[in-house]
């Protein structure tokens, strides 16, 4: 199992600190969807409040090393990880971003394959792999990724060569989110 790599746990854990100050966490309720964030019943509109539960989970991407024979960075583990969550809406400067949660077990395998399915494209173009960590907001179709080989977070655009750092670490990145 990998260990922990603390200061994304610190960011992390920060951010959703920052993000429960922010107001309540709703999201669309989906009785085939459980997870142990929900609270309480949902609302007329069909809501249910969240929170982030603890978890830390740092054997979740081993299959995926396994597949891939490549050592995931100990901040992606850490990352998806340490919390079962909704994503976290949030600024950063490259515009509005979801960070990707993990909501449930079942969730866990689906974000496996989603991430297999990332990294497999990248091999066939002869990419270095990355990770995913977030979703751009809008029409773009780039996408927030941990570089694997340098631990640096990317702007990219799936299934192109276009990547542009955007920050020299996971660790670095959380911390200058601003929940919305």
């Amino acid at each position: 199992m990998t260990p922990p790599d603390t200061n994304v746990a610190l960011a992390l854990d920060a951010l959703v600190e920052r993000c429960r100050a922010a107001g309540p966490l709703t999201t669309e309720h989906d009785p085939a969807w459980p997870s142990p964030c929900e609270r309480g019943a949902p609302d007329a509109e069909g809501r249910v409040a969240w929170q982030p539960v603890l978890r830390d989970a740092y054997d979740l991407l081993e299959p995926l090393e396994e597949t891939l024979g490549v050592a995931i960075l100990p901040a992606l583990v850490t990352f998806y990880g340490r919390w079962f969550s909704d994503g976290f809406a949030a600024a950063a400067r490259e515009g509005e971003v979801n960070l990707i949660g993990v909501w449930n077990e079942v969730d866990t395998l689906r974000l496996q394959q989603n991430l297999l399915g990332h990294a497999l494209q990248q091999m066939r173009r002869r990419q270095p792999p990355t990770f995913f960590c977030a979703l751009t907001e809008g029409d773009s179709e780039a996408v927030l990724s941990v570089d694997n080989s340098r631990g640096a977070v990317v702007l990219e655009v799936p299934g192109t060569d276009r990547r542009e750092d955007v920050a020299p670490d996971l660790a670095s990145f959380l911390r200058e989110l601003t929940p919305r």
